[in-house]
């Protein structure tokens, strides 16, 4: 005796149908996954150097603080520089050294910025003034130092500065120090006014230890200071880099050395220009 069982083809048909219908939207799934990937790398391989650095300001809230589309702290890497001539008389706190005429100096500066906004820079400043008793105050100074960026907002920018000082100078108290050295450190900050003019104001403090040429005295520690503020104007270039145009008042304090108790200190003006990137 024989049995027949009937084939259920249509049952059969309709789960190929829903087995085909199911992968096919898993493959639409897996190519929108992998378009997303692609889209987020390309998001970050568009992305600047230094895109995880946190510095709180980016070209798209400020443009007018960045050049070619790069903020402070990701600038394009590259050489930088400022020539100034400083405008200076002479005081000090006995009143025996004063001057009443100004005399010129010059301070240069030159160093190379990479992406990140660390660099490295050679500065150097050249004093000559002769005072009222036609005694002869001279002071040089070379500094080989590391810089870093830093900003506040879109506002504020800035950088610090740490190295080392090579100093001699001469003064009206007859004391004659060369190849003074020591650390010195720097702090610069630029504000923004209008999309070109800015303030600014820079404090940088060295601790030179030296003894004089004569040997008259043993060496000693003495602190030379720099301060000044005033204002600048500066424009982008084609090339990357952003010029500026700089003018303020500027100090410097070199205090007693050796146990005198007298501070020397020149004082007057400076006028700058400058590339920086």
């Amino acid at each position: 005796m024989a049995l027949a069982f009937a084939v259920p083809t249509t049952g059969s048909a309709q789960t190929n149908d829903e087995l085909t219908q199911r992968l096919a939207e898993l493959e639409a799934r897996l190519n929108q996954m992998e378009q997303e990937q692609v889209s987020f790398v390309n998001t970050i391989a568009a992305a600047p150097v230094c895109a995880t650095d946190t510095c709180g300001d980016t070209c798209g809230s400020c443009g007018d603080t960045c050049c070619r589309g790069r903020s402070w702290c990701c600038p394009e890497a590259g050489a930088f520089g400022e020539i100034e001539l400083l405008y200076l008389t002479l005081k000090d706190t006995s009143d025996d050294a004063n001057q009443d005429k100004y005399y010129t100096g010059t301070r240069v500066t030159a160093g190379y910025m990479n992406e990140k906004g660390r660099g490295l820079q050679i500065r150097y400043m050249e004093i000559g003034i002769t005072d009222n008793d036609n005694d002869r105050f001279d002071l040089d100074t070379l500094d080989f130092e590391y810089v870093s960026r830093f900003s506040f907002g879109c506002n504020w920018r800035g950088d610090i500065s740490m190295g080392l000082r090579v100093a001699d100078f001469n003064n009206a108290a007859d004391e004659d120090y060369a190849d003074a050295v020591g650390p010195v450190l720097g702090v610069s900050l630029i504000g923004e006014m209008t999309d070109n003019l800015n303030v600014y104001a820079r404090v940088r403090q060295s601790f030179l230890y030296g003894g004089e040429t004569d040997d008259s005295e043993p060496n000693d520690m003495f602190p030379l200071s720099e301060m000044g503020f005033g204002l600048e104007y500066a424009r982008c270039m084609n090339s990357g880099s952003e010029m500026f145009v700089r003018s303020g008042v500027e100090a410097i304090l070199i205090e007693s050395a050796n146990g005198d108790s007298v501070d020397i200190s020149p004082v007057g003006f400076a006028f700058g220009v400058g590339l920086r990137r």
